[in-house]
């Protein structure tokens, strides 16, 4: 059972912070432009156009749980050079991830620090900016977004300039996104994927006693967004078997730059790729 409310979202100040072949590019007259009004130049001035902040509850008897993250804390990379930049965002946090393995991918930036079998991602700075304004000329990006060919050309063409190849992998099944088929490529392959959204929602949750609570910005926009790990919740409620399932995202918002992803909650995933640069 699902407990809902809604909050204004004056709230959202008050809680602040917190292999297959590559797939096959087409053109459309209704091709979907990502651009997000949540992305802004000044951190300092959250314009975050959202339909509204969501909370519920799920009580449950037991669950179980399962989750897999890439990293302990993964590129969460917020400048945006425009309002409505989420798309080249996105893909210098795929870079930024890769930079790991080629520090040459964003020259004069140390990419993060070993801990133990794990790593951490290091914060944005110069040389992080430098690479979003490039990715951002190299998508054709506007004020008005960026589509999804441009994104993967764009990306595409930044790989070869620094002598590196990329491949893609469908996380889509019969026209439908493929939570397993994701779950695969994170956690067999090492891959991060990037989720074309039309409404999305990021955000956290907490515990106490038998009954998880969840906090969502949530918004209508087109969007642009990583996952670096996904977690899945199997509920034994009351009312039967309830299997919540999410990512663990860097969102490319400014305030809200990492959370969790409710792939069932006001969203619709209108693509998801699998990206390796190598």
């Amino acid at each position: 059972m699902l407990h809902f409310a809604s909050i204004g979202l004056s709230c959202l100040l008050v809680l602040g912070t917190f292999a297959a072949p590559c797939s096959i590019r087409t053109n459309s007259e209704d091709e979907i432009t990502y651009c997000d009004s949540a992305v802004v130049y000044d951190d300092n001035e959250y314009n975050l156009l959202a339909s509204s902040m969501k909370t519920f509850s799920i009580p449950y008897i037991s669950r179980d749980y399962t989750k897999y993250d890439l990293a302990i804390f993964c590129p969460k990379y917020t400048f945006a050079p425009t309002a409505g930049a989420c798309a080249p965002i996105a893909a210098a946090n795929v870079v930024g991830f890769y930079d790991r393995y080629d520090e040459n991918l964003i020259p004069n930036h140390k990419s993060g620090t070993p801990v133990g079998e794990w790593y951490s991602y290091a914060l944005e700075d110069d040389a992080v900016e430098s690479v979003i304004r490039e990715l951002y000329s190299l998508m054709g990006t506007t004020t008005s977004g960026t589509t999804e060919d441009e994104f993967l050309d764009g990306l595409e063409s930044f790989c070869k300039n620094k002598g590196k190849k990329m491949e893609t992998h469908s996380c889509m099944s019969w026209g439908s996104f493929s939570f397993s088929k994701a779950q695969s490529y994170i956690e067999d392959s090492n891959m991060p994927i990037v989720l074309f959204l039309s409404g999305y929602n990021v955000g956290y949750s907490t515990t106490e006693g038998n009954e998880d609570f969840f906090s969502f910005y949530t918004s209508d926009a087109n969007h642009v967004m990583v996952g670096f790990g996904y977690f899945t919740y199997v509920y034994q409620t009351s009312d039967g078997t309830l299997t919540k399932n999410y990512f663990n995202v860097a969102s490319g918002i400014a305030g809200n730059s990492t959370g969790i992803y409710d792939i069932s909650l006001d969203t619709k995933i209108n693509d998801a790729l699998a990206i390796r640069i190598y």
